[in-house]
């Protein structure tokens, strides 16, 4: 632990206060490695930069290959040759070979779950309108980092990334609803704003955006849910823990559009709704 300049003491490890360090959490011997060129790609909006509980720093230390675009929106290639170069190495294959990048985002269409391989990724083709299941020729996985509002906004305004296959996630893939729980989505939010179908919608997990990588490179790499997603997960779950552990009390608020029982139940067995 090193003193930082201020009031608390961070770790020099994760960054966070000393009496919150999740060092110990993180993946034996670094951020887990994958046999491919595969590389990832978090383009985040500058308001979740500035958010305390964001999850970015998570799938850094549990995956290695992660870099952190900093952006409200994809801007024309020109602009990063005259004004960024340092980004345009980064962002470089979203125009130089799209057809080889992916966006981890929902699709307003529901998969023909009928035809899909067992773990295998589904990537909804814009050009041909359909659902499209391959692990194959994916060299660069793209995600937005914001809240729904934000991450939406993004994409409408990023000409680039509204191209690209998408890769949706799903229960029928085995992804579960994730383990950060600090900041949890209403339900209502997510779905409406991602699928357009109430039988699709309700297989959309929860997930933050490190727990949403972290289960897509698995699809990629190994055709299944697996290590990397559950080194996330573990991350989350301490975290959400050493979190909840130093609220007062949980307000519950069942009148608000969205709310979700036993949310916290998983990190505070007192938390479960009897009801």
């Amino acid at each position: 632990m090193n003193e930082a300049q201020g009031r608390r003491a961070r770790c020099a490890g994760c960054s966070r206060p000393a009496t919150v360090c999740a060092c110990a959490w993180f993946p034996n011997g670094g951020p887990i490695k994958h046999d491919t060129n595969l590389r990832i790609v978090v383009l985040q909006h500058p308001h979740e930069r500035k958010h305390s509980a964001r999850t970015d720093w998570i799938l850094q230390q549990c995956i290695e290959h992660v870099e952190i675009c900093v952006s409200r929106a994809i801007r024309e290639r020109t602009y990063y040759v005259e004004r960024h170069p340092e980004l345009l190495k980064v962002l470089e294959p979203l125009w130089a070979t799209p057809e080889h990048c992916a966006l981890v985002f929902p699709e307003n269409a529901a998969p023909q779950s009928s035809t899909a391989p067992i773990g295998s990724a589904a990537f909804y083709d814009r050009s041909c309108a359909k659902f499209i299941h391959s692990v194959s020729t994916v060299t660069h996985l793209f995600a937005i980092d914001a809240t729904w509002k934000y991450a939406r906004e993004m994409l409408k305004s990023s000409l680039a990334l509204k191209t690209l296959r998408r890769l949706s996630l799903s229960r029928e893939l085995g992804v579960n609803d994730g383990a950060f729980v600090i900041r949890k989505a209403p339900i209502a939010t997510v779905r409406s704003a991602s699928a357009a179908t109430a039988d699709y919608s309700s297989t959309l997990p929860l997930l933050s955006t490190a727990e949403a990588v972290a289960s897509a490179v698995d699809l990629l790499v190994d055709g299944k849910i697996g290590t990397r997603t559950q080194a996330v997960r573990v991350v989350c779950e301490q975290v959400s823990r050493m979190q909840f552990e130093r609220f007062s009390r949980v307000v519950h608020r069942p009148e608000r559009r969205g709310y979700q029982r036993d949310l916290y139940a998983q990190i505070s067995p007192e938390e479960r709704s009897t009801d």
